[in-house]
C-alpha cells in the first residue's frame, strides 16, 4: 500500500460507522514515519576548540636580577652593606616623661606652672598621679616618733582644696578626677572639716559635674558615693558630704531634663 497523501474523501470515511476492512488498514498506516531521523547532531568539543599545551618554564618563576657580567666573573667580593638604623626613643615619650616630671614637681602647688603646663597633664594616666602622689608620701620617720606625727606628716603632702580645684578647672581629665575621687577626696576632706565648706561645695561640683560621674544612673551614683566612705573623716561631716554630693547629682539631672 502507497504512503502517499489520501484523498479527503476517503480520510473522511474513515471516521464514519462501519468501517470496511480496506479502511480499517488504511487507518494503521495513516501515521506515516518522519522523513528523517530526529537526532540531535553535535560536534565533539575537541574538533572545535583547540587549547594550547600548557608550558612550564622556570625563567618565569625567578625574579629578574640585573647583575653586571663585572661582578659576576670578578674575583673581589665585594662586602656586604649593613644599613644599621639607631633606636632613638620616640618624641611622645619623651614628652610624657618631660609632662610626667612638670606634674610631680608642682603637684602639691599646681598654680606655679603654666596653664599651657597643666593642660598637658590630662595626657597622663590614673596611674601616673598614683605614682606621683606616692612619691611624695615618704616621711622621714624618726625612732620613737609617734604614728600620729607620722600621720600628720603625711597628710601635710596632700596639695590644698583650692589648688586642686584649680587643676580641675585647666584639665578635668577622665584620670585626674579619678585619682582625686579615689585617693584624693578623704585628704582634701580632711583640711577644712568643721570649717568653712565652701572649698568642698565647689570640689564636689566640679566633680558631679564630670561626665564620669555625671553619665551614671542615680543607683550606681548613691552606691559609689557610698562606697567612698566620707564618714570616716567625721561622722557628721561625712553624712552631710554625701548629701550634698547625691543632692547636687540631682539637680544636675533635673537641669539636664
Amino acid at each position: 500500500m502507497d504512503d502517499a497523501v489520501m484523498p479527503s474523501a476517503s480520510i473522511f470515511n474513515l471516521y464514519q460507522e462501519g468501517l470496511g476492512p480496506d479502511q480499517v488498514l488504511q487507518l494503521c498506516f495513516l501515521r506515516r514515519r518522519p522523513p528523517r531521523k530526529l537526532q540531535l547532531e553535535y560536534t565533539p568539543i575537541e574538533n572545535d576548540f583547540v587549547l594550547p599545551r600548557p608550558e612550564l618554564k622556570i625563567a618565569g618563576f625567578l625574579p629578574s636580577i640585573d647583575i653586571p657580567l663585572q661582578e659576576l666573573v670578578g674575583n673581589d667580593s665585594v662586602p656586604p652593606q649593613h644599613n644599621y638604623t639607631a633606636i632613638a626613643v620616640s618624641p611622645s615619650d619623651s614628652a610624657l616623661d618631660m609632662v610626667r616630671e612638670s606634674a610631680r614637681k608642682h603637684f602639691l602647688q599646681p598654680r606655679q606652672a603654666a596653664v599651657d603646663v597643666v593642660r598637658q597633664w590630662s595626657a597622663l594616666e590614673e596611674g601616673d598621679w598614683l605614682q606621683i602622689h606616692r612619691s611624695l608620701q615618704r616621711p622621714k620617720v624618726q625612732s620613737g616618733q609617734d604614728k600620729e606625727m607620722t600621720e600628720l606628716l603625711s597628710a601635710a603632702q596632700t596639695p590644698d582644696i583650692s589648688d586642686v580645684c584649680w587643676v580641675l578647672e585647666q584639665s578635668p581629665s577622665d584620670t585626674f578626677v579619678s585619682f582625686v575621687w579615689d585617693h584624693l577626696l578623704l585628704s582634701l576632706l580632711q583640711q577644712r572639716a568643721g570649717s568653712d565648706s565652701s572649698p568642698h561645695q565647689h570640689l564636689f561640683k566640679l566633680l558631679v559635674s564630670h561626665h564620669s560621674l555625671a553619665s551614671l544612673n542615680p543607683k550606681d551614683f548613691r552606691t559609689k558615693v557610698r562606697a567612698r566612705n566620707l564618714r570616716q573623716v567625721d561622722e557628721v561631716f561625712g553624712a552631710e558630704a554625701e548629701l550634698t554630693l547625691i543632692a547636687l547629682y540631682q539637680r544636675q539631672r533635673a537641669a539636664v531634663k
